[in-house]
């Protein structure tokens, strides 16, 4: 899709979302409109011709101008009714939606389990009600996953530390949100987060940074990844079967036992990855990724692809560049 079919689509959906906002000016056109072309020359007609009407079809004349002038200022002001009545109910939703986002943002701090998920799902109902709210509520659970996983070594434990539940249940609607509501060119970050054992199976995680994670055992199944960034990730013995991995980074990563049957590497950036014992790859998906010459390998799949027997012996010795993502 091009930047003018982005642009027009763009411009649809804020009038579809604000189309409330439309009302009043559509409405001071129109009866601008009918003033203009029913009300100004009714006027100038009857004007024109009340020496020649008789004293009986003046009366009725003057009705008639009276009615049309009547029917144009009734019309605005019916319209005029309906812009302030969308503009309050716009602010009652708005006051709604505020108290539920405080109210849910809250439930995530409570004791109990149930409650914390409660929250995480009222979140998730509330940027489906107000596109406005997508992103911010998205970075909420982001964060919410962050702080309550974090590898920081300072990190200190809370109270009220989320179970594996909580987390999962963040993460899943993560997978699932709008992705069409997210803005251009701003990610959401789990980096530097323990995520072991968590399932991703099927969601969207395109853009998503995972830099620096612990993925062990992690589930990607059919999860849509593209140009999402592992960089110096850790996902031993994780699983990408049938997962769409095209343009994603997997620089400097430990994937050794992953499962990559059926798995989507076209673009991938591979360089210096650990694939030793990774299952399902063939030569195919290898060659379809970039830097695949500098990842680390079994010594069959070395043989097969015909790297160089140095870098068979030693491994790849080149030094990890820096990369925008790169602490």
């Amino acid at each position: 899709m091009n930047r003018k079919s982005l642009g027009i689509n763009r411009f649809l959906r804020r009038v579809t979302q604000n189309w409330y906002k439309w009302i009043g000016p559509v409405g001071f056109i129109l009866g601008v409109t009918f003033a203009v072309t029913i009300g100004i020359p009714t006027g100038i007609d009857i004007y024109q011709n009340w020496q020649n009407l008789d004293p009986k079809d003046r009366s009725q004349a003057g009705i008639t101008l009276i009615q049309t002038v009547a029917t144009i200022v009734g019309g605005i002001a019916i319209f005029w009714n309906i812009v302030l009545s969308r503009r309050q109910l716009a602010a009652s939703q708005e006051q709604n939606i505020t108290e539920r986002f405080s109210a849910a943002v809250e439930q995530l701090g409570h004791e109990q389990t149930a409650v914390r998920i409660g929250g995480i799902y009222a979140l998730e109902r509330i940027a489906q009600d107000s596109p406005r709210d997508h992103w911010s509520i998205m970075e909420v659970l982001a964060a919410f996953v962050r702080d309550h996983r974090s590898l920081a070594a300072d990190k200190i434990p809370k109270i009220n530390q989320p179970s594996h539940n909580d987390i999962q249940s963040a993460i899943t609607v993560l997978g699932r949100r709008n992705t069409r509501r997210d803005p251009d060119r701003i990610f959401l970050y789990l980096s530097d987060s323990d995520l072991r054992g968590l399932s991703f199976s099927t969601g969207d995680y395109r853009t998503i940074r995972f830099i620096g994670s612990d993925l062990r055992k992690a589930n990607f199944y059919g999860a849509s990844l593209q140009n999402a960034k592992f960089w110096k990730a850790t996902l031993t013995n994780a699983k990408f079967h049938k997962a769409n991995l095209s343009g994603a980074t997997l620089e400097a990563t430990d994937l050794q036992g992953a499962d990559l049957r059926h798995c989507n590497l076209r673009g991938t950036n591979l360089l210096n990855a650990n694939l030793k014992n990774a299952r399902g790859l063939t030569i195919d998906q290898i060659q379809s990724a970039c830097n695949w010459q500098e990842a680390i390998f079994d010594d069959e799949l070395m043989l097969q692809l015909d790297l160089k027997a140095d870098i068979l012996k030693n491994g790849p010795t080149q030094q990890i560049p820096k990369t925008q993502d790169s602490p």
